[in-house]
């Protein structure tokens, strides 16, 4: 059942087809606690033979939370905390839950790793994370300092997983918690970090959207970096030095690990920071490539508009088809350039692209492997 608009749409799943009801219409009494008759649909799991000559009794806690215990919470604020927030909002609602003026946060795995929230003491979770390294994560944001916490975790009925430790509840916390381990003689690693250290000798900011650092609308020239951007990655032979020195003191801090990895050495490390800056305009390679792609794709669908336009000889088919594929080209060119999104959030962010590409260091070390557009209302 979905509300919104002033409507109720009920969903039937058995014949997949939708009821749409005006809310105003729908009479709403108030419950004696007796139960409802089940739902067909969603109810048919626990149906057994001989359930309908079984009485169904009302599961007393949430009966009296909700006659009694719930009158008591209506005061309560809450928010959510998720990835689809934005970083100055979660800031906030950080910071109104540390004080206590935010009672709850609804919370995905963004609250799991380097959130300390002071005097917290509940955690509810919503289903059984799916590793003791996970569930160690998220029942730590209570309890720090030496203060007490209570954890509760909700078994979903539906959810194998969850039922498996809820009739072992001690598995959900067996064995030893590994801690992650970085391999400092990996070469794609220290390259990436080698990177993010000789970025910021150039003082370049990477702005919202990658058409900020190139070309966009020079396709000829393979959308190259802007003139001013290209300024900034050449670096004087004093600057140049600063920067080596700094990556080497960085670099000795990772010990035994890199100093005795065959690849390593000053001479590679000049050779990286020389070949940063070509780095840094390679790393823009795919997304030249599929805004070319998305360039042509609309190039020759309003190709085939205009023709329709002085011509009936085109087919009405053919013409729409033309005009999805336009509409098509014009959501790869707006994901491309972080249009009607918030930009961080986006793939295409210039910092999380060049992560992904390997430039940078990000999460998904070393790179994504694979990427593609699928069109709204692909089949296939």
């Amino acid at each position: 059942m979905l509300r919104g608009a002033g409507f109720i749409t009920y969903i039937d799943g058995s014949e997949g087809r939708a009821i749409q009801l005006r809310s105003d219409c729908l009479i709403w009494r108030l419950g004696d606690g007796t139960p409802l008759e089940p739902d067909p649909v969603w109810s048919r799991r626990i149906e057994t033979a001989t359930s309908s000559q079984v009485s169904r009794t009302v599961n007393a806690f949430f009966r009296d939370f909700y006659q009694h215990t719930a009158w008591h919470l209506r005061d309560l604020q809450a928010r959510e905390h998720t990835g689809q927030v934005s970083i100055k909002d979660r800031q906030e609602r950080e910071k109104l839950f540390k004080e206590g003026k935010l009672s709850c946060l609804f919370c995905s795995p963004t609250m799991e790793l380097g959130i300390d929230i002071a005097d917290l003491n509940l955690v509810h979770l919503r289903n059984i994370p799916p590793t003791p390294a996970n569930y160690a994560q998220r029942s730590g944001r209570a309890g720090r300092s030496g203060q007490p916490a209570l954890v509760l975790s909700y078994c979903g009925a539906s959810s194998g997983h969850d039922q498996y430790f809820f009739r072992q509840p001690h598995l959900m916390v067996a064995g030893a918690v590994a801690p992650p381990r970085l391999d400092l003689g990996n070469e794609e690693l220290v390259k990436a970090h080698v990177h993010a250290i000789w970025l910021a000798y150039t003082g370049l900011s990477l702005e919202r959207a990658i058409p900020d650092i190139l070309d966009a609308e020079n396709a000829a020239a393979n959308y190259p970096l802007r003139d001013n951007v290209q300024a900034q990655l050449n670096f004087s032979q004093q600057r140049f030095k600063e920067c080596f020195t700094s990556c080497r003191e960085v670099l000795a801090s990772c010990g035994e690990e890199l100093s005795a990895a065959e690849w390593y050495s000053e001479e590679w490390l000049e050779m990286v920071l020389r070949q940063a800056p070509a780095e840094f305009d390679r790393a823009f390679d795919r997304w030249r490539q599929m805004f070319a792609t998305a360039n042509r794709q609309l190039q020759e669908a309003r190709a085939i508009i205009d023709r329709s336009h002085v011509s009936r000889a085109i087919p009405r088919e053919q013409v729409e088809e033309a005009r999805q594929r336009e509409q098509e080209a014009l959501r790869q060119k707006d994901l491309l350039c972080c249009k009607n999104t918030r930009p961080e959030e986006s793939d295409f962010y210039p910092y999380r692209y060049l992560a992904s590409e390997g430039f940078l260091p990000g999460y998904n070390f070393p790179r994504l492997p694979l990427r593609a557009y699928i069109p709204k209302g692909a089949e296939h």
